[in-house]
């Protein structure tokens, strides 16, 4: 059986090389706004737009809920690439949607499909994880 102390001295050394003298902050991917508009695809991170020295780079979803008989709720994906096209999907009611767009958060990654109508969305994914570029 080894010892504690070697195991963890071990893994310190590890730790300090593999950091290079830094600071062991974890992974982050910078994921800039792209827009594939033969897939009709949106893929961007909020932080990584955020921070971006293109201006007109921007993704989110804006929510907004009508007092109709029935009420209704809808969300809209948005984004902005660096080289200025813009593109949007609305849910149009879909309460599954609806739900992936709540669970958007500040740094959250973004993805969507809008339909060939070019209004509607066809596929939404909101990806929380460490691995986010945070705003700065």
């Amino acid at each position: 059986m080894k010892h504690p102390s070697i195991f963890i001295g071990s893994f310190v050394t590890a730790a300090l090389l593999s950091g290079a003298g830094g600071v062991l902050a974890g992974y982050h991917a910078n994921t800039e706004v792209s827009i594939d508009f033969s897939n009709r695809l949106v893929n961007g991170q909020l932080g990584s737009a955020l921070n971006s020295f293109n201006s007109p780079e921007r993704i989110g979803v804006s929510i907004a809920h009508y007092r109709t008989d029935p009420p209704g709720v809808n969300a809209w994906f948005h984004a902005g690439d660096r080289l200025g096209n813009w593109v949007t999907c609305a849910t149009l009611g879909d309460e599954g949607m609806q739900r992936i767009a709540e669970a958007v958060g500040t740094d959250s990654y973004i993805q969507f499909i809008w339909s060939t109508d070019g209004f509607s969305c066809d596929y939404v994914a909101v990806i929380n994880t460490s691995e986010n570029e945070p705003k700065e």
